[in-house]
This record gives structure tokens, sequence and C-alpha cells, in this order.
């Protein structure tokens, strides 16, 4: 190991970036001069972090090819344990598989969420690159509360989550809550499943402030109060029951300056009404546009304190997109 540092810094350098994710990490491991040795060249690599917080507890190092660290609790271990295979990170026991895109160390521990701290502390130190991507999941079958735990410690830890997928199934409002509120530096949300509860969630008020918010089929519950709510650049809701009416609000909203920061929502409505949408705004129709008819637009609308124009059109669903120029 030490003869290894002693080739010069570009030898073991090129050397270094040949390893995986798993030699790198327990070449860094040997002593502290390796560590720092290790450290210093695989922070200049192109590597991303992402975990899993789902019915699967797991960090997931991305570097060209992907290795994922799992974490299980050891009671969940089945059959005789190969008295051959190593105790990857201080776990009471580890199993490799090599697939074509990806590589998975399954880690078995008493505690796993102690073996993901001292995992994580260690690889943090080592690569000093951020959690990337969340991939969350909120259901009372999984150990939630020590889930939400460890978006705590993330928060402390770096300012950001540049992008999160969070799905819920059946959870009680305080615990969406709970969980939506440790989302709230992710720029890049995404919600996918969403069950809930009867009558749970429509009083939920909550303040969304990411960059982009892109909502799949969790979006039935909203209101137009909740959407109100939504300061974000752009969002794009797959199913929510919204009226014509309660679009003309959003429009008198977005006129009156609120939504400061948007400039492109989508959504699927029932029963779109463009006449209806544009009650209590005066709107340009955008005739020369080939597309164009009375009914879907596309329209012309100004904010008369700024001059911000945005175009408004749609058939099953409407879209409203916020010009960076003026046109009117």
């Amino acid at each position: 190991m030490f003869s290894f540092f002693r080739f010069p810094s570009l030898v073991y350098e090129e050397i270094i970036k040949c390893l995986d994710i798993e030699e790198m990490y327990n070449l860094s491991q040997c002593s502290k001069k390796s560590f720092r040795n290790v450290s210093i060249m695989v922070k200049r690599l192109n590597i991303s972090f992402e975990l899993c917080l789902t019915d699967e507890f797991s960090l997931t190092v991305c570097h060209g090819h992907r290795t994922k660290f799992q974490f299980e609790s050891v009671f969940k271990l089945k059959g005789p344990r190969d008295q051959s295979t190593h105790h990857f990170c201080g776990s009471l026991f580890s199993k490799w598989w090599i697939r074509s895109k990806e590589s998975v160390c399954k880690t078995y521990w008493i505690d796993p969420f102690q073996g993901f701290g001292i995992f994580f502390g260690q690889i943090r130190r080592l690569f000093e690159k951020p959690i990337s991507c969340v991939e969350y999941y909120n259901d009372f079958r999984y150990p939630v509360a020590e889930y939400d735990l460890l978006l705590e410690f993330i928060n402390t830890i770096q300012p950001t989550i540049e992008k999160a997928n969070v799905s819920f199934c059946r959870a009680y409002k305080i615990d969406i809550m709970i969980s939506l509120n440790l989302f709230k530096t992710v720029r890049d949300m995404r919600w996918k499943t969403f069950v809930i509860r009867e009558d749970e969630y429509p009083d939920v008020t909550h303040k969304y402030n990411h960059d982009t918010f892109a909502i799949k089929d969790g979006g039935t519950w909203l209101t137009i109060d909740h959407v109100l709510n939504m300061n974000c650049r752009i969002i794009s809701i797959g199913e929510i029951i919204l009226t014509s009416d309660d679009l003309s609000n959003l429009l008198d909203a977005w006129m009156a300056g609120e939504l400061p920061k948007l400039e492109h929502f989508a959504a699927r409505v029932e029963d779109l009404d463009l006449f209806t949408v544009f009650k209590d705004v005066e709107c340009k129709r955008m005739d020369d546009n080939v597309n164009f008819t009375i009914r879907n637009g596309p329209y012309l609308i100004e904010r008369e304190f700024d001059g911000r124009n945005a175009i408004v059109f749609g058939t099953t669903s409407i879209e409203i997109l916020v010009l960076q120029e003026q046109l009117i």
C-alpha cells in the first residue's frame, strides 16, 4: 500500500481513475495517508449521490457505472451465510451483484440506519459531493420516521437537493406536512403516486418554492388554493380537478404580481372555457398563429404594472407561458 503511493502522483492518479467505487473506498480506508491521497484524486471526478428511501433503503454512487449500497436489517437475512464474504464497511454481512449497468452491494446491520450513518459519513468526506437526487415513498409499512430524520440531517449539510421523486400512500396529514417541509430545498420536485385518505388533505396549506414542480397523478386532491401557493418557475400538473373559474382566479393572481417566479404553467382541466378564464382579464387574439382558434387560442395578455406578457392556450388542458420579452 505504501509503495503504491511512492509512485509519482500522475501515475497513481491514473490508476485510481480506473478503480470502481468499492475499490476507491476500500483503498481510502487503509490509512490516513491513503485516505488523504485518494480523496484529493476523487474530488476531481464527476460523481453524484442518489438516496432511495422507499421499500429499499440505499445510496447509489453514480460515476459512469452505478454502484448501489443497500442497507438491510440482519434479521431479514435468510439462508446460510458465505463465510468467505467480506464484511463491507463494518457490516455484519454483505453480498455483491454485478449487473451490466449497476453493481449492488447489500449490507446487513443490527441497525441499518446506524450503518448508513457510518458509511455515508465516510464516503461524503471522501468525495465531498452532495446528494443530488432523493427517491422517497411515505408509506405506513416503511420506517418513515427514520427516513425523515435522514432528510433533516441532509438539509443541515447541504443547502439544496437538486431533484426529488416523492410518493405518498395513505399517509396522515401531519406526516405529509413533516415530509413536505423536509423537501422545501428541492429544486426539481416531482410527485408520483399519491394515494390519499378521504378528506385528509384538501385543507393542507403549504408553500411550494421549487424551481420546477411536476405532478404526475398525485394532484387529484389539489385545489386552486394549493396552486396559488406554488411559487415555482415551472408547474406541470397531470391530474387536477380545476374549473375555468379557478383558472380565472389564477390569471387574476398573476396579473396582480403574485406567483412572481412563474414562467410556465400546464394542467389538465375539465370543460375548459377560455372565455370564462378571461372574464376579468383583457386579452388579444394571436390570430396570426396557424393553430389559432377562438375556442382554444392562443391569446396574449399583459400585466399592467410591469408590462410582462403571457400566452394562454388550451383544449383539454391549459398552458400559460410567461414571455421574457414584451410583445404588446
